[in-house]
């Protein structure tokens, strides 16, 4: 019985002087710091046009423009649902990003006009606290809050898929990378395929299929329990983005993603490239029209 009790006044003291969040769990699976990119990819002046098709429908058309700002990058996005399909539902989204040169979050703005959500959404990452501070404004009821997501590596989700063109990618190989969506945090697992040549209507490009996992994960490090790392390391699919979801990266250029396929609950949604432009972007309101 003594030794029990001692062992547990050794174990309060422990919980004292290091608290749960000085053994952060996932650590053991994430590169921290992130891993620097491997190329240099001049995305200064590039716009990318991607369609989206659900079932067989033309669906929703999206935008996305870089922009070199000193040493950092602005990225805007614009995307809205089209033709039959906006008639179910109405999307209208537009944001934009400041990176770091590795493509890690500065700020980051989001302002969705849908069917049955009308929301502002303002981002910024301490890169000293590592902690990503959220203001969500809801227009429907002018309902403002905030959160705190803890991050080891610093990445929403658009920095994320930037750095991911700019790595190597084997087949076979696999990567863990931590992001924020700005309502929740996730580790992603992307598996790297074969290479294959895919034809889509923005060209016909040498590719390696990438196929990713998503984890939703506790928003403080504080947290994460041994379960979570051993679910992610199991390669639970009940937390993959979709029932199946892969995506196709260039391997020449700026190594755009030029294809994803996926499957969730409203059935087969596919998103394509459509155009690469340099230069002036063109005419897209990257805001609601």
């Amino acid at each position: 019985m003594k030794t029990k009790i001692k062992a547990g006044i050794i174990m309060f003291i422990i919980s004292i002087l290091f608290p749960a969040s000085a053994f952060p769990l996932l650590e053991q699976i994430l590169q921290i710091p992130p891993p620097e990119p491997q190329y240099q990819l001049d995305l200064d002046g590039e716009t990318l046009k991607y369609e989206v098709k659900w079932s067989r429908f033309r669906s929703a058309e999206a935008w996305v423009s870089a922009k070199k700002n000193g040493d950092h990058y602005q990225l805007k996005g614009y995307a809205h649902t089209i033709g039959f399909p906006r008639t179910l539902w109405r999307m209208d989204d537009w944001g934009e990003t400041e990176l770091t040169k590795n493509f890690t979050l500065v700020n980051y703005e989001l302002h969705t006009r849908e069917t049955f959500t009308n929301l502002d959404i303002n981002m910024t990452y301490d890169t000293k606290t590592k902690i990503a501070t959220i203001k969500r404004l809801n227009l429907r009821n002018s309902k403002l809050t905030y959160k705190q997501i803890e991050l080891y590596q610093g990445f929403d989700a658009s920095g994320l898929a930037c750095l991911v063109r700019a790595l190597e990618w084997k087949p076979g190989q696999k990567r863990y990378f931590e992001f924020t969506d700005g309502a929740e945090r996730y580790i992603i697992l992307i598996s790297a395929g074969p290479v294959e040549k895919i034809t889509v209507p923005a060209g016909t490009f040498d590719t390696i299929r990438l196929d990713p996992y998503l984890f939703r994960i506790p928003r403080k490090k504080a947290k994460e329990k041994p379960e979570t790392l051993q679910s992610i390391q199991a390669q639970q699919t009940w937390k993959k983005i979709a029932e199946y979801a892969q995506v196709w990266l260039a391997l020449s250029g700026t190594r755009p993603f030029v294809l994803v396929k996926g499957k969730a609950f409203i059935g087969e949604v596919s998103m394509e490239l459509v155009e690469i432009t340099h230069g002036a972007p063109p005419n897209i309101p990257f805001k609601s029209p």
